[in-house]
């Protein structure tokens, strides 16, 4: 029986998903990979939007600085604990209200 193809989902900067992208990221690719440019390259392909803007500023190093240099970052911006509780925070005030007088506000109520 054959294993299912790893895949790894794009990292676009939500703190709630950084966690399961370096999980991805460690399993998939680290776990077969020890060749720094091949991580950067790796690192730059599965990042998107914001984070890839940073990631892609270490591009112009040498790859055994700038990949640890942007994992580090990486690390700082999106899973530094603050950043997470921010995250919850603001995802708390976007929800909507709900009123007494609407019996059905909770069943609608976001879950995530």
């Amino acid at each position: 029986m054959r294993k299912p193809l790893p895949e790894i989902k794009y990292f676009g900067g939500d703190p709630f998903e950084f966690r399961k992208f370096i999980r991805q990221f460690r399993s998939k690719i680290l776990a077969n990979s020890d060749i720094a440019d091949e991580n950067m390259n790796y690192l730059e392909q599965f990042t998107c939007g914001e984070a890839n803007k940073f990631v892609k500023g270490f591009g112009y190093l040498d790859a055994e600085v700038g990949y640890v240099a942007a994992m580090k970052e990486l690390e700082e911006r999106y899973g530094n604990e603050h950043t997470v509780v921010n995250a919850f925070g603001q995802r708390a005030l976007d929800w909507p209200m709900i009123k007494a007088d609407n019996p059905k506000g909770l069943t609608t109520f976001p879950s995530s």
